[in-house]
């Protein structure tokens, strides 16, 4: 076992809260949170609980790569990529199995994620996916973003056509969901210029060790202090998280579609900033559903 320099993390918890029941209407806005100064005091003295499992184990390696240097960061990156997909092989068939029964018995829709993390975590933690819908589903399309960033643009221009003012003048984007938006079209336009002129860059790894599993209480699931309290536990746990946001947006496109437009007002620009960050290697994201609350985790390092 051996100490964890911890990075600060980027100071920012991303928030988006409902404010119209009726209207279904979900507010996109943000809020920062500095979670820094408790690092002060602790992280010199903070171990990881090390796994005897072999994939986790090369997952804290990617955790924990502050004294790599920047120029060999992509070599040591690759090298352990490939070990952690060699590792999963041997495990993939009795997952997908497993994942497979449990679909089987799941409602064919898109955003009801009641997967129960309690009794099925040896699930979770031997996956090299997420093992809900809506989060596989975010996780792939991110992916598929960082490998060729232009490749969402089309999808992006699609999307205007569902931007428009609701009946309180409220600029809004309507799906199978309505989500307030600041800016409107002009977020949509300088996302695809963003996309445009970004290069490809690797995948993200998906790390067990990083999810926020989510509450098994309905309430607990709509407090937006839960997962702040969760990412302060890893850091404490010597993990280095750089960025990290809930979501409530229900419809995976519709999610992962504002989470690469981001028009949210002061803080625009910032969750797809990280998440097309190639610097960023791994990835933890999980959601849940519970009567009508929706919330997932997604956290970057």
């Amino acid at each position: 076992m051996g100490n964890c320099e911890c990075n600060n993390p980027i100071d920012l918890l991303n928030e988006i809260n409902a404010n119209d029941k009726d209207e279904n209407i979900t507010s996109n806005h943000r809020y920062n949170q500095n979670i820094a100064n408790i690092l002060d005091n602790e992280k010199n003295n903070l171990e990881i609980i090390e796994s005897n499992d072999n994939k986790s184990n090369e997952k804290k390696k990617i955790l924990n790569s502050d004294n790599i240097s920047k120029s060999n960061n992509y070599n040591i990156y690759n090298s352990q990529r490939d070990q952690i997909q060699q590792n999963n092989e041997s495990n993939r068939e009795g997952i997908n199995s497993l994942r497979a029964r449990y679909e089987s018995q799941s409602k064919n829709n898109n955003y009801n994620n009641n997967f129960n993390y309690e009794k099925n975590l040896h699930l979770l933690n031997n996956a090299d996916k997420p093992v809900d819908n809506f989060s596989r589903y975010i996780f792939d399309k991110i992916n598929n973003i960082r490998e060729n960033p232009q490749s969402f643009i089309p999808i992006i221009e699609r999307a205007k056509c569902h931007i428009m003012n609701d009946k309180t003048g409220t600029c809004i984007y309507k799906s199978t969901v309505k989500v307030a938006l600041s800016r409107g079209e002009p977020a949509f336009d300088e996302a695809i210029d963003y996309l445009r002129n970004l290069q490809p860059m690797n995948k993200l790894i998906f790390c067990s060790d990083l999810v926020i599993i989510p509450p098994n209480d309905e309430n607990a699931l709509k407090d937006k202090k839960y997962m702040c309290e969760k990412i302060n536990e890893k850091i404490q746990l010597g993990f280095r998280i750089r960025s990290f946001w809930r979501d409530i947006i229900k419809d995976s496109e519709t999610c992962l579609l504002l989470m690469i437009v981001d028009d949210t007002g002061a803080n625009s620009g910032k969750k797809r900033n990280d998440i097309l960050d190639p610097s960023m290697q791994g990835i933890g994201i999980a959601s849940r559903t519970m009567g009508k609350t929706f919330a997932s985790y997604v956290v970057l390092c």
